[in-house]
This record gives structure tokens, sequence and C-alpha cells, in this order.
């Protein structure tokens, strides 16, 4: 890892190396094993095909049980260590009975052991002893201080730390929270209070447990709601307040609300209710540097939390923008947020620093950065005497105040920062890379720059010579040249519209941990559906590589049109409630389906290599571009392309690839008779 200070985060580039080296040692093994299924009986090379297509349906079953437990059962219940040797119990009892069936007894002493010690573990608690020693040690990377609790939620590990009789809570080994540390909050809850002349109603959209939520308690205010995803998080801090902070937190104007913030926003906007408007939301989320966090910065979500305001009412967010920062990496993150908050609430007042607070309303005069407006609202809400009116002073200097809004003012955004379209993302990872030395920074730069037709000519350069091979080849069949990228481009279209799917559920309904499970089940659960549905009685309904080469075709044609179906899902109505979480949970599980038909069909326009040699060369393939899918959705076509250009550019890949098959297919020999 090299040297990495305490509580930072890795820099981008040793991510991008470090997570390979961690999982594909793993993964290797579980791709090896899957082609050494078709030596494990001597069977006729007519029939081992279809045995290896059952091993793979087993396989997507298996994944599918797997997360399922993982999911609904183990993830809140279980140390991660023991959850490792509960999963490690099955492998263990297959390759055993594997092991039996091979070679009698002989190594069956090896695997009795191996499982006599993992039950052990499990039973003795030695697997809670390895954990707890796993966490100092993990710690100790994190933070100098005496750690008080470590806790595992189904969205985060939470540590608390303690020296000198001051709290720090990490959230995956990120500072998330500071206290008692009175100061900051005091001055952050007097900053927000002081930008609407008269607030009654607070929305605070995350955690407020640890000091703001009493300081804002302090004004005479009438109700304060918070909304916290992670009960564990609110929960961690409330136990370790002293009595005083914990009075606060039962206080009868305060609503803590354990849910996902922006689906709150989402069912207030649609609720219309009077009971759920706000003269003040504050947005206490860290910077957009997720797909998850960026939902907290786009368009379509000031917009529905301006539909729940009070008018006259104000946003408050922070972002770290400061007027040092004069690079062209940082600029353009603060800015796109800058230009995307302005186009629903035009007045913005900015507080400089190196995190500024940013102060938003949709009508005149209400945010300001004048220091004697605000120091006189601040004396009319205050409880307690006053003493902070000569902060906003200092809160908002002339020339730093006017410095940050000219350079924000100054940089116009391409693109606002849209939920289809998460730009922001894409320039807060840039922005982290660059603060870290990562030498990859040149490169996400570039990728800035790209646009539509870049992408789409450069896949039709690496399909050229494809096309050659299958336009120049010798031998007119069917051949490795069409089938393998049948195998990649399905992989790839599976995996980039499930993330796709997901982002587009967090985004419409928020995110619901057991709901993202759940679409990840049903598209595992359409891939051993469709492959066992494709594997019956393909030998007779497909007697030649070329029908099965067409066959192939057409699910890809399948795939393409599926993608491109989605399009109107994009614009789904809030409104259409469990209905539309339905049809888009149908649209994955049929994703699913068509994908897992590519194996047996594939076997199938193989059938002139060995079965063990196809099996292992598909599966490759669909894994290959699942991975490439996974990487190049989430991280590049989603924020600088947009859902719509990115399920276009999916779709044109799959008819490009069934193109290829057909032209393959209907060029070659046409038997009459059964090969």
């Amino acid at each position: 890892l090299g040297v990495i200070s305490q509580g930072t985060l890795l820099p981008l580039a040793k991510t991008f190396y470090l997570i390979p080296l961690l999982t594909i040692p793993f993964s290797f093994m579980s791709g090896f094993a899957f082609p050494l299924a078709a030596k494990l009986r001597p069977q006729s090379e007519e029939n081992r095909p279809r045995l290896l297509v059952g091993a793979y349906v087993w396989e997507c079953l298996g994944a599918l049980a797997g997360g399922m437990a993982y999911t609904f059962w183990l993830v809140e219940k279980y140390d991660p260590l023991l959850i490792i040797l509960l999963f490690t119990l099955p492998l263990l009892i297959g390759s055993g009975w594997v092991a039996l069936a091979a070679s009698g007894k002989k190594n069956l002493a090896l695997h009795l052991l191996a499982l006599t010690l993992t039950l052990a573990a499990i039973f003795s608690g030695g697997a809670g002893r390895i954990d707890s020693w796993l966490v100092r040690q993990r710690w100790l990377g994190i933070s100098s201080s005496d750690l008080i609790a470590n806790r595992d939620s189904k969205y985060q590990n939470l540590q608390l730390g303690l020296r000198h009789g001051q709290y720090s809570l990490y959230s995956n080994g990120q500072l998330a929270a500071v206290f008692p540390d009175d100061d900051p909050q005091r001055i952050l809850a007097a900053q927000i209070i002081s930008q609407h002349p008269s607030p009654r109603d607070i929305l605070v959209i995350g955690s407020a447990s640890s000091g703001l939520a009493k300081h804002l308690l302090r004004y005479k205010i009438a109700r304060l709601t918070t909304v916290e995803i992670d009960a564990e998080f609110s929960d961690l801090i409330s136990e370790h307040l002293d009595t005083a902070d914990r009075a606060a937190l039962r206080d009868p104007r305060l609503r803590m609300l354990v849910m996902d913030g922006r689906r709150f926003v989402k069912l207030a906007a649609r609720a219309g209710s009077e009971s759920q408007r706000f003269d003040l939301a504050f947005i206490n989320q860290p910077d957009a540097l997720t797909a998850q966090l960026n939902r907290y910065y786009t368009r379509e979500f000031f917009k529905d939390l301006k539909k729940i305001l009070t008018p006259g009412g104000v946003v408050a967010l922070r972002l770290s923008a400061s007027e040092n920062y004069a690079s062209d990496i940082i600029n353009p993150y603060t800015s796109v947020i800058f230009q995307t908050l302005k186009s629903v609430f035009p007045f913005i007042a900015v507080s400089p620093g190196p995190t500024s607070v940013f102060f938003a309303s949709a009508e005149e005069a209400i945010v300001t950065t004048e220091s004697q407006v605000l120091a006189e609202r601040y004396r009319a809400l205050v409880l307690a005497p006053a003493g902070l009116e000569r902060i906003f002073t200092s809160l908002y200097p002339l020339e730093k105040t006017a410095a940050i809004s000219a350079a924000l003012q100054k940089h116009k955004a391409r693109e606002l920062n849209r939920d289809q379209r998460p730009i922001a993302y894409f320039l807060g990872g840039r922005m982290l890379g660059w603060s870290s030395g990562s030498p990859l920074t040149g490169l996400f730069r570039l990728l800035g720059k790209v646009k539509f037709t870049i992408v789409l000519m450069t896949m039709g350069l690496l399909l050229l010579p494809v096309l050659l091979l299958t336009l120049f080849r010798r031998k007119k069949q069917v051949g490795l040249a069409q089938i393998l990228p049948a195998a990649a481009s399905g992989g790839f279209a599976g995996l980039s519209f499930e993330i796709t799917a997901i982002f587009i559920f967090q985004n419409t309904w928020g995110f619901v941990y057991q709901a993202i499970g759940l679409l990840i089940a049903l598209f595992m659960l359409g891939l051993g559906a469709g492959a066992a549905l494709a594997n019956r009685n393909i030998e007779k309904k497909l007697p030649t590589a070329e029908q099965a080469a067409r066959w192939l075709a057409g699910i890809q044609m399948l795939i393409a049109v599926l993608n491109l179906g989605c399009l109107p899902l994009l614009r789904i109505n809030f409104r259409l409630g469990w209905p539309g979480q339905f049809l888009l949970a149908a649209w994955l599980g049929g994703m699913g389906l068509l994908v897992g038909a590519i194996m047996p069909l594939g076997m199938r326009a193989m059938r002139r290599l060995p079965a063990g040699l196809s099996a292992g060369l598909l599966n490759a393939g669909d894994y290959l571009g699942g991975a490439i899918g996974s990487l190049v959705m989430a991280a590049f076509f989603l924020p600088l392309l947009g859902t719509g250009n990115s399920l276009l550019l999916i779709s044109l890949l799959s008819l490009v690839s069934a193109a290829l098959l057909l032209l393959a297919a209907w060029s070659g020999p046409r038997p009459t008779c059964k090969q």
C-alpha cells in the first residue's frame, strides 16, 4: 500500500490495482473450476454440453442463494469473518463429495480435517476473536485514539474512538463525526438559522445527533426533523453523549426519522401535505463522490425539495469549494453543482472556507452575505443569551465572498447535474484523484471531454477486426471470432443493464438495501432460468452450429430491444409506486433470462470444439464482458454520456454482435442432415 496517512482516502491509482489484486485470486479459482466440470465424470462428448450448462445453471442458483442469504440474513447478524466461514462450509462439503466420488477415501481425510477446523472456528468463538484482532489492526491504520466500539450495519462499518474526552466516529474508515465539539456545531447552526428571516420548521437530511440538533433547538423554532438512512449511526452517537446532549435529543420538537433522505423528500413532495413543509432544509451529506451521494445534488432532487419548502424557503448544503481553489480540477466540480442549484433556486449566498456553505432560495432578498442583516436575524431567533453576532463578519468576509462567487459564476458548466446524467460524481472522483496525487488525473481529465460520437467511433474501430475476420475467413462456418464477441457483449449488456436498473431505482424510489439485493437476485434467477430453458432439447431443435448461431443472433437482438425499451422507464412517474418497481424488476429479470440463454446456444454453435474448451471460453468471454461493462458503465458511461445514450450504446453493441453472427451463419454451409 505504501505510506497512507491515518483516515485518508486510498489514492485512486492504488484503488485501481489493489481491487483486482484482492479479488482476482478468488474469481480466478471460481472461473477455473467451471471448465473442470467437463472432466468430473467420463461422459460422451454429445452429453457433456448439457451437463456443463446444468453446472452453469446451478452456479447461477448458488449465487442467487448466497446473495439472498447475505442480504436478508447474514449481513445484519454476523461478523465478516464468520460470514466467510459460513460460506466456506458448502464449499468444503461439495469438494469433499467430489473427491470421494473421484478417488474414494484417498483424499477424504484432508477435507474432513478442513471441515472440522472450520466448524471449530465457528462454534468455539475463534472466528470472533480473529475478527476482533483484525478490527483492532484496521483501527491502528485509521486513528491513534482508543477504539470504543465497532459495528457493521447494512450500509457501513462504524468505528468509534475516544481521545482526551472527545469521540471520533469513522464510517468505512473516513471521519464522519466528532463530539463533543460544540464550537463548530454552534457556528454551523447559527449560519443555517440566520439565513431565513423567521424559520419555524427545519429539515436536516442526514444525521444531526452529534451536536447540530442540540444547537438548532436552542432557537425559537417549532419543529426539527432529521432523516438518517442508518439508525446505527445516530444510535452509536447517542449512546455516548453526555446527559445534557442526550436530553436535547428528547426534545418534543425533534422528530428523528430512519429512512433514505431522497425517498423522504420524494414522498413528501408527492403528498403535498402542509405538515411536510419546511422553511429551511439542510442537506447534511458528504461531497458527491459516488452515485449514491450524487442523488442529493441533482436538479431533480432540488426540484422535489423546492416543492416541500414554504414560500421563501431556504436550502443549505456544504461542498469542498474554496476561494483559493483556482484549479481546473476543483472548479468544474463545484461549479456544476452551483449551476444546478441555481437552475432551481436562482438566489444563492456562499460562505467561503475549506468547506464552503451554500444557501439558496427561489425568492429574492432571503439569503444574504450581509453580516449586519444576519446578526439582526440571529438576535431575534436566539433563546439563550446572544454572543455570536460578530461571527458573521468573519464568516462572510467581503473579498473572499466576492472571490468565490465570481469563480463559481465564471466557470459555466457544460451540463447540469441530473439524475440521468450524474456528471458531478465523475468530476468529484477526478477531484479526489487529484487531491491524492493520482497519476490517473490526466486520463480522467481527457475522459471528461469525451462525447457520444467519439465513444461510438472507438467501439467501431475495436469491432472492425472482428468484422474483417468474418468477411474474409477461410472456412465459411461459424467460429470463435463470432461466438466469443457475442458472449462478451452479452455479459457487457447484462451487467451494464443491472447497474443501470439499480441506478434508476435509487433515483426514483430511494436507496432501499433489501430492494437492491432483490433486484440483483432477480437478475441471477433470470440467468439460471434462461440457461435451463435454452438447454431443453437443444440438440433436436438446433442440429447445426449455423442454426444455433442464428438463434444466438436473435437473443442479441432481443437484448438490444430490451435495452431500448428501457428508455421510457427513465421517465417513470413516482406515482406508479410499486407497479413501477415491479415493472423495472421484471425488465431486469427478462434481461437475465436472455443473457442466460447465451451459454447453451453458444456451446451449440461451437459444437465442433470439445465441450470443456467451449464452455471455458464462453464463460471467460461472459465474465470479461461483464467486468468491462460494470466498470465503464458506473465510472464513465452513466456520468459522462447519460443513461439514455449508455443504453443506446449497449443496444448498438448487441445489434453489431447479432449482425456478425447472422453474416457468418448465412454465408456458411447449410447441411440438410444432422452433423
